[in-house]
């Protein structure tokens, strides 16, 4: 069960209104910055891949602004930020609740010893 760098950005952009298409411009709006920001948070506390990874599926960024965006909304939570009357905490639990994990389903072959066919085999 895992949740996927996808669910994400449209868990973000949902909640804040914004095509999914708007979290990879090269955007420095404030009304893109944050809403990036709080995916590639959520990105780095789900695990959902490396900070390079995240940081190219989001923005195309690279590793460094993934671990800025992540001091930025822990000094945001620890500061009780607020944005548009909610506490930062407050989005970020609103999103989560919109999360759910998928399983991921992986096939991979495997020869069978006794002749030439192949077994597929569900790996979870």
């Amino acid at each position: 069960m895992k949740i996927t760098i996808n669910q994400i950005k449209k868990a973000v952009a949902s909640y804040f209104r914004i095509s999914l298409m708007l979290l990879d411009l090269p955007s420095q709006r404030h009304e893109i910055v944050f809403p990036r920001q709080i995916a590639h948070y959520l990105c780095l506390k789900y695990k959902t891949d490396s900070s390079s990874m995240i940081g190219y599926n989001i923005g195309k960024r690279d590793h460094a602004t993934i671990l800025h965006s992540l001091r930025s909304i822990n000094n945001m939570i620890a500061t009780n930020y607020k944005e548009k009357g909610l506490f930062i905490t407050e989005i970020l639990s609103e999103i989560e609740k919109t999360l759910t994990p998928i399983n991921i389903v992986r096939f991979r072959k495997i020869y069978n010893p006794f002749g030439k066919s192949i077994i597929h085999a569900l790996i979870i």
